[in-house]
């Protein structure tokens, strides 16, 4: 059985690590798992996409000549709403397959038989409801930031603070899976465990981010196979600053 973390334990010791070294750990693990995390994200989305252009289409959007008028309806608060609400929809939905590709770096370590398995396995987990809740509690703090900035005309202020918001929770879905702790718990746990060394995290974050988004540069669809980098970061950065209770340290070379 896991045993939770010590957290005042963890926030007195040193979390420092440096950037680049753990940015090349990174990239070790991300080498193994690109392609079938690519391959899962691209079915996953594939199956996503199909219906939301098909909804769209019947909307008459894509029908819209007037640049005037399609503006208009991208900029009316009732479609704003809708797609922050679809968006969180989205990612309830898709939590624990991105809950997978943190998981996925974990069974790597242990030796563990890698497969799309591993990626779905959240479905059927113990931890499906804390991922979950965890990933709701997550969008709704953000989708009011967001909405209550729109309307009062300060929509980069919301975006800014979801950012934020976003980035003290990176480790709250680790916390769950490796450390047995619960949606609320796991929250208050990244948020402290972040705060404790940001500039370091923040580099590995923003680093790992900018390393995905060069996907883009392949025709667009390269991202689909970058993304999950951004989840190993997530696993890795949860190694250096939570560690595991076996104390198991992988050794990148043998592998």
């Amino acid at each position: 059985m896991k045993q939770q973390p010590n957290l005042n334990e963890i926030l007195n010791r040193k979390n420092n690590f440096n950037v680049g070294e753990t940015f090349d750990e990174c990239l070790t693990y991300f080498k193994k798992t690109f392609l079938l995390n690519g391959l899962v994200l691209l079915i996953i989305m594939s199956i996503i996409m199909i219906p939301i252009i098909f909804l769209l289409s019947k909307s008459g959007i894509f029908s819209i000549d007037d640049p005037q008028a399609f503006e208009e309806i991208i900029n009316n608060n009732s479609f704003f709403l809708y797609n922050l609400l679809a968006g969180i929809f989205i990612s309830i939905l898709t939590a624990p397959i991105f809950a997978g590709f943190i998981q996925i770096n974990r069974d790597i370590d242990t030796d563990n038989e890698v497969g799309i398995s591993n990626i779905l396995k959240h479905y059927k987990s113990k931890y499906f409801i804390q991922i979950v809740g965890f990933t709701l509690i997550i969008q709704l703090i953000n989708f009011a930031l967001v909405y209550l900035a729109q309307i009062a005309g300060i929509s980069f202020v919301g975006t800014l603070l979801s950012y934020i918001v976003t980035f003290l929770s990176i480790l709250g879905i680790p916390l769950i899976i490796f450390s047995n702790l619960n949606a609320v718990k796991a929250l208050e746990y990244s948020i402290k465990i972040i705060l404790k060394n940001p500039t370091n995290t923040l580099s590995l974050y923003i680093l790992s981010i900018l390393v995905a988004l060069l996907g883009i540069l392949a025709c667009g669809v390269g991202i689909i196979f970058t993304l999950p980098l951004i989840y190993t970061a997530q696993f890795v950065l949860y190694k250096k600053l939570v560690g595991f209770n076996d104390q198991f340290e992988f050794d990148m070379e043998k592998k």
